[in-house]
């Protein structure tokens, strides 16, 4: 499997329902107060670990402590008080919590306030201190998120080829994977890394690179790379590199379309789910479904909060939309929200802009009226 079927970084505290994973808004505020009671708990416990998690039946949470030998996208082993070793199914999973290091936790509180050159530099040295192998790759996916806020696609791309896939395929982290779902500036030396991912052997190397060339004068060839990927046994690789087609066929694209391309997004798990979502949010949009467009752009904002960089993509789309459809108070709180909370990507250097032009066009609607 493709996915990180287990928590997911970056969403700690989403809770799912069905096989699907499906958020359970109406459990959030219950999850939210057990999990702030974790900490002591496991405190009190020493070195224990402990994982909260859904029954067979996905209606009751269970809690099982002991210490956690394995954690890959298929299951945890976890040695309980015992000795004996139980297997639990990673999809299942909910949350766990471990004895963090201090280091570890500095740089978390950094990584959620959204300083993540510094939460970077927390994680790194938190990596040194770690000794348990699955915590390290806990802390090696949230240093990949933080490359991947910071516009570091190269560096991103290496850590997770050389750091997730060929150390552990098998890895619950790999929705971490760098791709790209709107264009990017290509560097050169972006360009070069991504074209040398266009000829490796590893087929998440070809599908990053031809991601980012989308937009670029190699788009034919990035394009012949991805239909070869909807090829690949992987079922979640291959529906990826079908999304990533969804970029070049939106001008051609049709209203029926929208129904098979959701259909192909909820074959996804949840934490593959965010690019998808983004290019669907732009047919929908192209198809006058503006209202549609920005409540999925949104879900994308709202659920996906570690995808920095697609985040302000996502606002900046539906500030345009809430444009087009006159309504200027929720535009400028978009506005805001992008400014503030993503001053640091490009989107964002269009907030001012959108912020004078609406606010002369209120202005210009008040003056009309009197």
């Amino acid at each position: 499997n493709l996915a990180a079927t287990g928590s997911d970084p970056g969403n700690d505290l989403m809770l799912y329902d069905d096989h699907r994973r499906k958020p359970l808004p109406w459990k959030r505020l219950v999850a939210a107060l057990m999990l702030a009671l974790v900490p002591q708990w496991v405190k009190a416990q020493g070195e224990m670990d402990l994982v909260v998690l859904w029954d067979a039946n996905r209606t009751e949470q269970l809690k099982y402590s002991g210490r956690i030998l394995e954690y890959t996208n298929l299951h945890l082993t976890m040695q309980m008080p015992s000795g004996a070793e139980r297997q639990i199914e990673s999809d299942r999973i909910v949350e766990i919590m471990a004895a963090w290091r201090s280091e570890y936790r500095e740089a978390e509180d950094l990584f959620h306030e959204k300083q993540y050159e510094r939460a970077e530099k927390g994680f790194r040295r938190a990596v040194t201190q770690e000794k348990r192998e699955w915590i390290q790759e806990r802390i090696q996916a949230r240093i990949l998120l933080c490359l991947r806020a910071q516009g570091k696609w190269t560096a991103a791309a290496t850590l997770f080829s050389e750091g997730l896939q060929k150390t552990n395929p098998a890895s619950p982290y790999l929705s971490t994977i760098p791709l790209a779902w709107h264009p990017l500036e290509l560097t050169p030396p972006l360009q070069g890394q991504a074209t040398r991912f266009l000829e490796s052997t590893f087929p998440l190397e070809r599908l990053i690179g031809a991601s980012w060339l989308l937009s670029s004068g190699v788009r034919g060839k990035a394009i012949a790379v991805l239909q070869q990927l909807e090829l690949n046994p992987n079922k979640e690789l291959a529906i990826l590199a079908t999304a990533q087609l969804w970029r070049t066929k939106l001008p051609i694209a049709l209203a029926a379309d929208l129904v098979q391309w959701k259909k192909t997004i909820d074959r996804l798990p949840l934490a593959l789910q965010a690019g998808p979502l983004y290019v669907l949010g732009q047919l929908q949009n192209q198809q006058q479904a503006t209202e549609h467009a920005v409540l999925t752009w949104m879900r994308v904002v709202i659920l996906y909060p570690q995808n920095y960089q697609l985040n302000s993509e996502a606002l900046l789309a539906s500030i345009r939309a809430l444009h087009r459809l006159d309504k200027p108070t929720q535009a400028l709180t978009l506005c805001r929200e992008l400014k503030e909370n993503y001053g640091s990507t490009a989107a964002a250097d269009q907030a001012n802009r959108w912020i004078e032009q609406i606010q002369q066009e209120m202005v210009a609607a008040d003056n009309k009226d009197q």
